[in-house]
């Protein structure tokens, strides 16, 4: 099973010189906070612009899917725009979900654009307790992918995970030009879905230190002696503390190839966390995810 020193000596760390902030140099302008609302409104327009056709409207991002409402977002919710998660994805992720999952209804839990960039706040701190979570990436090259899960993120010191997780990916990049307005909706409907195959339980994994978001990994396991060969395989996802950057490899747990179209590395533009609940009202979900976390606390 790979360690976290095996990650990092297969990713190759970002450095960056970032100056100390003296009550001297900062100001309202340049603070940190102001910095990072400057660069979310940033990305926002750079994904506005490139999307072209594709930028959400407030007719196609209410074509949800049948029966189902969309939570935590809205047409109104220009902070969280332009959403990764379309319904048109979630339309075509629907069918590759656990059974009990298919007819739930989608809950935007975090949103980097609106939310923050930082793997351990505000995005794993939002989606404690959440089953059944959807991790969507958007570069900044306009490719989409991401993960299903069906355990709780958490730190850990080794894989944990269920059989029902998968990898998955947009066919084609985002900013692919679209003629007609069908377009965009088959565009997005056209997904690679790679499952749990069976070779190893290595399904996902946070460091203790937060240094990392991973989905699979490792060799193959003898099914009979329970010894897990090592292969020239990687990690199939792995999302920097930062969630600057991030890294695709093929993978044996998922027998995926890297879901970034052009490269190993990828730069990202926006990240989201969904997850499924039977409820409908966020009021209504956070009562569920409370009392649903209250019995698996009380079990372990």
């Amino acid at each position: 099973m790979p360690s976290l020193s095996s990650y990092q000596s297969i990713v190759p760390r970002r450095r960056s010189f970032r100056p100390k902030v003296t009550p001297e140099n900062q100001s309202p302008v340049t603070s940190p906070e102001n910095k990072a609302q400057a660069s979310r409104s940033k990305l926002r327009q750079m994904l506005k612009s490139k999307r072209g056709n594709l930028t959400e409207t407030k007719a196609n991002f209410l074509d949800r899917p049948a029966n189902a409402h969309i939570l935590g977002t809205s047409e109104n919710d220009e902070a969280a725009h332009p959403h990764v998660l379309s319904p048109a994805i979630m339309n075509a992720l629907r069918p590759h979900m656990p059974f009990a999952a298919q007819c739930d209804n989608f809950w935007l839990k975090y949103s980097m654009v609106r939310d923050g960039a930082s793997l351990e706040t505000p995005m794993l701190h939002k989606v404690r307790g959440s089953t059944r979570t959807i991790i969507a990436i958007e570069t900044t090259d306009g490719n989409v992918f991401g993960s299903f899960t069906s355990s709780p993120w958490h730190t850990s010191s080794r894989f944990y995970g269920s059989g029902e997780a998968l990898l998955w990916r947009m066919n084609s990049s985002r900013f692919t030009p679209c003629n007609i307005v069908e377009d965009p909706v088959k565009l997005e409907s056209n997904l690679d879905i790679f499952g749990w195959n069976g070779s190893n339980r290595n399904v996902q994994f946070v460091p203790n230190d937060k240094s990392a978001l991973i989905l699979g990994g490792g060799g193959i396991v003898d099914q009979e002696t329970g010894i897990e060969h090592e292969t020239d395989c990687g990690f199939g996802l792995v999302l920097e503390s930062d969630l600057g950057k991030g890294f695709s490899d093929r993978c044996e747990t998922f027998g995926n190839p890297p879901l970034s179209a052009d490269d190993f590395s990828f730069d990202i533009a926006n990240v989201e966390v969904w997850t499924m609940t039977p409820a409908e009202s966020v009021e209504m979900a956070e009562q569920l995810e409370v009392r649903r976390q209250f019995i698996l606390t009380s079990l372990m």
